[in-house]
């Protein structure tokens, strides 16, 4: 059987590696088509006024300015938790202090 190969044909390779493991390596075209080319939307038929544009501008650096305050606010609830924390971990160690002197 060592005829021509077909385009068709997937060509069987035999390797093996130290160790006695051995695989089949199976070298054949792609099986399916390459996916087209995608198209980008379609960009927007009327460009935005100078108006439009700074009121975009201007929403958008509210929002930032949103989420940078939520972002302090969040920081600082931890920030006042841990000091709590802390404060309790003080109060236990003084209370534990004191009664280690007592006895």
């Amino acid at each position: 059987m060592s005829g021509p190969k077909l385009e068709s044909e997937p060509e069987t390779m035999m390797t093996s590696r130290s160790g006695g493991t051995a695989f089949n390596v199976i070298l054949s075209p792609p099986q399916a088509s390459p996916p087209e080319k995608l198209d980008r939307p379609p960009s927007s038929s009327n460009p935005l006024s100078a108006e439009e544009l700074e009121s975009k501008l201007q929403a958008a650096e509210a929002r930032r300015k949103l989420i940078e305050a939520q972002k302090l606010t969040q920081l600082q609830e931890n920030e006042r938790r841990a000091e709590e924390v802390r404060r309790q971990k003080e109060e236990r160690e003084s209370l534990r202090r004191e009664g280690e002197e007592q006895q």
